[in-house]
């Protein structure tokens, strides 16, 4: 049986250099290149001056950075006091049209005040007070009268018979202090209203009516008193 085993088997070598190739190995001098302090050197150079172009670059970069930051940031500031300054130039223009409409309102006011008492004076003025003073005009108008005319000349005095003693003794006042001989006749005419009279003479006459001088301070003083 073992005789049998010894004829089958067979010996063979082994083929070891398919199964584990060694590699090629670089000359020793390769491997010194990196040990070289000449080129080390040279290496080290080239990265100094990379690092530093590296580094200048970063600052280009960075200053060119705070720069439009800055620009951005001064924009934003005068975009913000150009409205800022519009703001302030609308509530400026509101509060001058606030005042003008409060100064047009003012005005209104004193001139419709001044003008009521501008008519209340002129009204005094025109009636010449004649609850107090009913002969006051009409003893005006008398020395206007006289005035007018030539001595002695007879002036013709309508007035109410509620006034015709009160003018009669304004007349003996006159005549009191005059020299001359006053020509001047008392009428009494109750068509006349209280306060109004009527002189005549042969070229002239003058009529004494306080209503309608009252009336024209009234139309001259209503466009005032109307006014907006």
């Amino acid at each position: 049986m073992i005789k049998l085993m010894h004829e089958h088997l067979q010996t063979q070598p082994f083929s070891f250099d398919r199964t584990f190739p060694v590699p090629d190995r670089e000359p020793s001098r390769q491997y010194r290149r990196k040990t070289d302090p000449a080129k080390l050197s040279d290496e080290i150079d080239i990265l100094q001056r990379e690092i530093a172009m590296l580094e200048e670059s970063h600052a280009k970069e960075l200053a060119c950075a705070r720069s439009e930051a800055f620009e951005a940031g001064r924009h934003h500031v005068l975009a913000d006091r150009e409205a800022a300054i519009l703001s302030a130039l609308d509530a400026m223009q509101a509060s001058m049209e606030e005042i003008s409409e409060k100064y047009c309102e003012l005005r209104t006011e004193i001139v419709s005040d001044a003008t009521q008492l501008a008519f209340a004076a002129a009204e005094a003025i025109a009636g010449h007070a004649i609850a107090n003073l009913p002969g006051g005009a009409i003893d005006e108008a008398i020395g206007r009268a006289l005035a007018q005319v030539t001595r002695g000349q007879e002036i013709e005095v309508k007035v109410h018979p509620d006034l015709l003693d009160e003018i009669e003794a304004r007349i003996a006042l006159r005549q009191s202090r005059d020299r001359r001989k006053l020509g001047l006749v008392v009428l009494a005419d109750s068509t006349i209203p209280p306060g109004d009279a009527v002189l005549n003479w042969g070229r002239g006459g003058i009529m004494v009516d306080a209503e309608n001088r009252r009336q024209a301070v009234l139309e001259a003083l209503t466009p005032l008193m109307n006014a907006d």
